[in-house]
């Protein structure tokens, strides 16, 4: 009897070690790129900068696409996607900077205007994904400047960047389009997945943007935000 105790005990115990996943531990450290640390900006006027990246530093199989990402997303946002491979960030934004000064010199009411403000941030994280956003703002004249925010969801195991159909299942884009009917109820919406973008996660839940192609300013971009609880039956991780 005592031994068939045993086995019932050790059986359990090995289903429960099973079960129990050890959690994953995030770690991160912010850099900053500020006009007021370059040193070409000591003597000459420069466009306000404020750059902040989230580094990862664990888990380290993240580290590398986690960055590769942010200097995809950055530098394209400052238009020298051409340069990714040659210049570090510190560099890009000096050559941003001196191209400003090229487009709106010193003695324009526009250079002393100019703005751009960058930043990558940890929305969410789980054993399951870390979701990373960017936010950017570029404001060099007229009547408004340019606003962008974007995300990239990683599986933290294997470093790899998810797609959005190895996150949600295809029947959320249904159930997302009911969600825009509710809140945008004076308009026409689709389930088509290629008119979903923007897609991340948060604490609150999953944040997505719809744009059918029609839309010209990122203002007429209708966003939304949907809780765990409702999209649990569709998660697919």
């Amino acid at each position: 009897m005592k031994k068939i105790h045993f086995i019932v005990l050790l059986t359990t115990l090995s289903l429960w070690c099973f079960s129990c996943e050890e959690s994953i531990i995030y770690t991160s450290h912010l850099k900053t790129f500020q006009e007021d640390t370059l040193e070409e900006c000591q003597t000459s006027q420069c466009p306000d900068i404020i750059i902040e990246i989230e580094k990862i530093d664990t888990p380290t199989i993240l580290k590398e696409p986690v960055q590769q990402w942010t200097e995809n997303i950055l530098y394209d946002f400052l238009n020298l996607q051409n340069d990714k491979d040659t210049l570090s960030i510190e560099e890009a934004v000096i050559v941003y900077s001196n191209n400003s000064q090229t487009s709106y010199p010193e003695t324009s009411l526009l250079s002393e205007e100019h703005e751009l403000v960058a930043e990558t941030t940890i929305s969410y994280s789980s054993n399951l994904i870390l979701s990373m956003a960017f936010y950017g703002y570029q404001f060099s004249g007229g009547a408004h400047g340019y606003e962008t925010s974007t995300y990239g969801n990683f599986n933290p195991k294997t470093g790899q960047k998810y797609t959005i159909n190895e996150i949600l299942k295809d029947t959320f884009f249904a159930f997302a389009k009911a969600q825009l009917e509710q809140q945008f109820s004076n308009q026409n919406f689709t389930s088509s997945s290629e008119n979903y973008t923007n897609i991340g996660f948060t604490e609150g839940g999953i944040t997505l943007s719809y744009n059918d192609g029609t839309t010209l300013l990122p203002e007429e971009i209708k966003e939304i935000t949907i809780s765990w609880a409702e999209i649990e039956p569709y998660f697919k991780l």
